[in-house]
């Protein structure tokens, strides 16, 4: 009771007291009990079977192959055996954006051409800056400018321009307290809209735009009782099988970057790339046709996403 988490009850202690008198009760059951890979079980039966979002309804499903290196095994990449990770879910960014803008109380919420804001504290003093939205930043406004001088020189006239400015944040997650199964979501903000919009959950400012598969949390066997035996089967299997060997830190580490990284080529490129390229035409809500061009402004993740992702390749010799 006293030992762990301080959140446990006297009434709780009861409930687990009353398991111990119940006639059913065996200690030889718990003989080699584990909690993690009790929990591990729980969640393969009861987790796997049933998808909360599944292929379709604009979600894409997608997988993955990583060319998987190993120590004292020289070939070129190309000729490395490849790990396919399934199961990626994510959607087609230009149709959010284009959702977005076509949606009247979404619509509405959003600040299409930059502008700068000033204050004056008195009717004598001078004009103040204020920098305080993304769409009043001396970066849209100067990105603002650059696009419009690019469609000056194109030969026929263009409809009203303007940049639709995004946010990308992911955070990996469990979904319960008291189990092992989590998720990589990764959401999508508009920075076009305000900062008080956006922080209000009951403005639904955030999209969901991916679930990423996760692949591995560290080079540990599936016996170890630690937070890292959360170690996908899969890659663990895969890897013992073409080298004989549990995987080594940086092999780990390769593979989460690789994964990462090919998740954001997926997303970022085809119709997204060519949008950022080439702009895409849209009717709005209010019956407007707009170009727009699509303007990746930041991607906020936590330390261990962010070094997955700019972690260098791994010095593998052979």
């Amino acid at each position: 009771m006293n030992s762990g988490s301080p959140y446990k009850s006297c009434g709780e202690s009861n409930k687990i007291t009353q398991h111990f008198t119940n006639p059913e009760w065996k200690w030889e059951d718990f003989i080699g009990y584990n909690a993690y890979t009790e929990s591990r079980w729980f969640d393969r039966e009861h987790f796997s079977k049933t998808a909360a979002l599944k292929c379709g309804d604009e979600w894409k499903k997608a997988n993955i192959d990583i060319p998987v290196p190993c120590v004292g095994h020289k070939k070129a990449e190309a000729d490395a055996p490849v790990f396919t990770v399934e199961g990626l879910l994510y959607r087609d960014l230009v149709g959010v954006i284009t959702e977005q803008l076509k949606d009247p109380e979404s619509f509405k919420e959003m600040y299409l051409q930059p502008f700068s804001e000033h204050w004056k504290p008195t009717e004598n003093d001078p004009p103040v800056r204020v920098y305080g939205e993304i769409y009043s930043s001396e970066a849209m406004l100067k990105a603002q400018r650059q696009l419009l001088q690019k469609l000056r020189n194109l030969p026929c006239p263009q409809p009203e321009a303007f940049i639709v400015a995004l946010m990308i944040a992911s955070d990996s997650t469990f979904l319960t307290q008291f189990s092992q199964a989590s998720m990589w979501p990764m959401y999508m903000f508009f920075g076009n809209v305000s900062k008080y919009t956006r922080s209000s959950p009951e403005s639904l400012a955030a999209h969901h735009v991916a679930y990423l598969p996760k692949v591995c949390h560290g080079p540990v066997s599936l016996a170890q009782c630690s937070e890292s035996a959360q170690i996908d089967d899969k890659f663990s299997e895969f890897y013992m099988k073409t080298y004989h060997r549990v995987p080594p830190a940086e092999v780990v580490t390769h593979v989460k970057r690789e994964l990462v990284h090919s998740v954001l080529r997926l997303m970022f490129g085809g119709r997204f790339s060519e949008a950022h390229e080439r702009g895409v035409i849209t009717e709005c809500a209010d019956r407007i046709a707009r170009l727009w061009f699509p303007w990746l402004v930041c991607h906020s993740s936590d330390y261990p996403e962010r070094f997955a992702l700019l972690s260098r390749p791994p010095q593998i010799q052979s």
